[in-house]
C-alpha cells in the first residue's frame, strides 16, 4: 500500500505528507493541518470514535472521511453496530447520520457527501462514500 501511495505521490508531484503511526495519538505527533483525510480505516479499528476525535484535533479547517457506509433502516437515525466475527476485515458499520452527530460534537459540519462505485480486489464492486466536513 505504501508503494502505491509513493507511486501516485511522485507521478502527480503531490506536496501531501503522509504520516504513519498510532492513530490514537495523532494529535500528539501530527502538526495541525488545513486538511486531514481519514481513508478507509475507521471501520477496521477497535475504537473508531477515538481515532476520528484525534483526526478532528489535527484538522484546522477540513476533515475528509472516505468509508464504505451501509444503508440503514432509517436515514435519520444514527447507527453504529459491531460486526463481531461476521466480517473478516472490519469491526463496525457506521451510518451517515452517525457521522453527522459525531462530527458536530467535534466542531465540524458536513459540507458534502458523495458516493461512488469502485471495483476492488478480484473485481468485486463496492461503494465508497466521501464526507467533506468543515470546522464550524
Amino acid at each position: 500500500m505504501r508503494n502505491s501511495y509513493r507511486l501516485a505521490h511522485n507521478a502527480f508531484k503531490s506536496k501531501a505528507t503522509p504520516i504513519y503511526g498510532d492513530i490514537y495519538r495523532m494529535s500528539e505527533v501530527v502538526p495541525r493541518c488545513d486538511v486531514v483525510i481519514v481513508g478507509q480505516i475507521l471501520v477496521h479499528l477497535r475504537d473508531p470514535l477515538g481515532a476520528l476525535h484525534q483526526a478532528s484535533l489535527a484538522a484546522k479547517e477540513t476533515l475528509v472521511i472516505v468509508e464504505g457506509i451501509p444503508e440503514t433502516p432509517s436515514p435519520d437515525i444514527p447507527v453504529a453496530y459491531f460486526l463481531g466475527g461476521q466480517v473478516s476485515d472490519g469491526w463496525w458499520h457506521l451510518s451517515l447520520p452517525f457521522y453527522h452527530v459525531l462530527l458536530s460534537k467535534f466542531g465540524f459540519s458536513i459540507e458534502s457527501v458523495t458516493t461512488k462505485d469502485y471495483i476492488g480486489h478480484r473485481s468485486m464492486p463496492f461503494k465508497l462514500t466521501t464526507i467533506v466536513s468543515r470546522r464550524s
